[in-house]
């Protein structure tokens, strides 16, 4: 039988100096830039709590023989005796993926811990899932996420901006490229209880836009604003982008092309205002498919 073993580590190095005092969620890195806590303030810079990242890793404590230690304190375990274990994996390894905190609008935020198993290779991934800590800007828990059926690592993690829903992004390949076989793909769920709104291919409609939007290099990470998610896909040719916007409560997808020069625009609750003062209603003035189409 092979031996598995599972290698655990942090993929988290942001110093400090990427955030302003002045905001309510901070990051605070040790000396080798290592992100280690999440602390919390009022807005008169009183400390309410710290979350301590290594700490709270679920997968960060096993009852199993420790082969090595990082020297971020990490430990690599030797897990070939664990039992049920139908992957046939070698190796597993944890991370954690933190989302982001831009400006001081964004309120909640998301810790997402990662075990991944792989073939000898570490490059075939065999199965993975998750744990996913959401928190409001006082660091109080509004639930802990349990996924056990992912195909593979989630990579991003996004809570809407009335913290209701979450976006996950996965797959086998950081590169985002289905041409090399190992497409992303994401899942919107509720954060109350964890019901799955929509699981879907990062391509729209199985890739049959690719050609016009190619994904090396060209499309910026999925966003949230007000109660939406949305993806900006750029087409370098033209010069033109496409916006796709999910709507969990609806559970509808409003799909539009947008010139270049009309990125600019501003987010209302039925649709967006451009630069250019021209509103497009979501129900009108874009493509609707449901969730999952």
């Amino acid at each position: 039988m092979l031996r598995t073993v599972l290698k655990l580590f942090v993929c988290l190095s942001m110093t400090t100096t990427l955030f302003s005092q002045s905001r309510l969620i901070q990051f605070k890195a040790d000396k080798r830039e290592f992100l280690r806590n999440v602390e919390f303030y009022t807005k008169d810079g009183t400390l309410i709590r710290t979350f301590n990242i290594d700490a709270n890793d679920p997968y960060n404590s096993l009852a199993y023989p420790i082969l090595q230690t990082s020297k971020n304190g990490i430990h690599t375990y030797d897990v070939s005796k664990e039992k049920n274990n139908k992957t046939q994996a070698s190796k597993a390894r944890s991370n954690a993926v933190l989302s982001g905190v831009y400006d001081n609008k964004d309120i909640y935020l998301a810790i997402c811990y990662n075990l991944t198993y792989y073939d000898t290779s570490m490059y075939n991934t065999l199965g993975a899932k998750s744990t996913i800590f959401i928190m409001d800007s006082t660091g109080t828990l509004l639930n802990k996420l349990e996924i056990d059926a992912l195909s593979s690592t989630i990579h991003e993690v996004i809570v809407s901006r009335d913290g209701k829903h979450i976006f996950l992004l996965y797959g086998d390949n950081d590169n985002i490229d289905h041409h090399a076989g190992a497409p992303m793909q994401f899942q919107i769920r509720r954060i109350s209880d964890n019901s799955l709104i929509t699981n879907e291919l990062f391509a729209w409609k199985n890739n049959e836009w690719v050609k016009n939007y190619p994904f090396r290099g060209n499309y910026s990470s999925p966003a949230s604003i007000h109660g939406y998610f949305f993806l900006q896909d750029n087409n370098p040719t033209s010069q033109k982008s496409l916006y796709r916007i999910y709507d969990p409560y609806q559970k509808k997808v409003y799909i539009r092309e947008l010139d270049h020069y009309l990125r600019t625009y501003e987010f209302k609750s039925d649709g967006l205002r451009l630069k250019n003062g021209e509103t497009l209603l979501f129900n009108k003035d874009f493509q609707v498919v449901p969730m999952g189409k």
